[in-house]
């Protein structure tokens, strides 16, 4: 099963606080302890900690269910972050894919989400991630984005699947 084409190059960008630098050094730490499963050539993985990707609230939200003693103050940041990660690729001079891995928080997938989707950015709050949940965009040239998945934790077990820190295990019928 080869997982990554040779033609990609593969950059791992995350959040600098300890659970997004967890999870990225055990995908890393997966890719390079399987590299035969993935092929058979070199690569190299690029790693990068960014603080512009740490967990905030990056605008109101409409509706708005924050409660008063959360501030909206971290927008600039997060639209610094996606303008950064979320691009189209250069037509004239990229001669090859890439594979961003950007691990952070559900709050920062979802104002991303948003963006990308060209979907006002205030209804990030009405989207639901689970944690360790997937979300797949592709970008192409010409600006047409594409989101594969979002928020997919079909990769978990059920028993540990979770979301706002409760299990997502359903109770038996009965």
């Amino acid at each position: 099963m080869e997982l990554i084409s040779p033609e990609y190059k593969l950059n791992v960008v995350s959040s600098k606080k300890n659970r997004a630098m967890q999870t990225a050094s055990l995908i890393i730490d997966y890719i390079e302890n399987n590299q035969s499963q993935i092929n058979d050539k070199t690569y190299t993985i690029k790693w990068d900690k960014k603080s512009d990707l740490n967990e905030a609230f990056p605008i109101k939200p409409e509706p708005d269910n924050l409660s008063s003693n959360e501030e909206c103050d971290d927008g600039l940041q997060m639209e610094k972050a996606f303008r950064r990660i979320f691009h189209r690729a250069d037509r004239w001079t990229t001669s090859q894919n890439h594979i961003d891995i950007v691990v952070c928080h559900a709050n920062v997938i979802r104002y991303f989400t948003c963006r990308a989707l060209q979907l006002p950015p205030e209804a990030w709050l009405r989207l639901s991630h689970y944690h360790s949940g997937i979300s797949w965009f592709i970008i192409k040239p010409d600006g047409k984005v594409y989101m594969r998945l979002f928020a997919d934790s079909g990769h978990l077990p059920v028993e540990i699947d979770t979301h706002h820190n409760v299990s997502s295990k359903r109770a038996p019928a009965g």
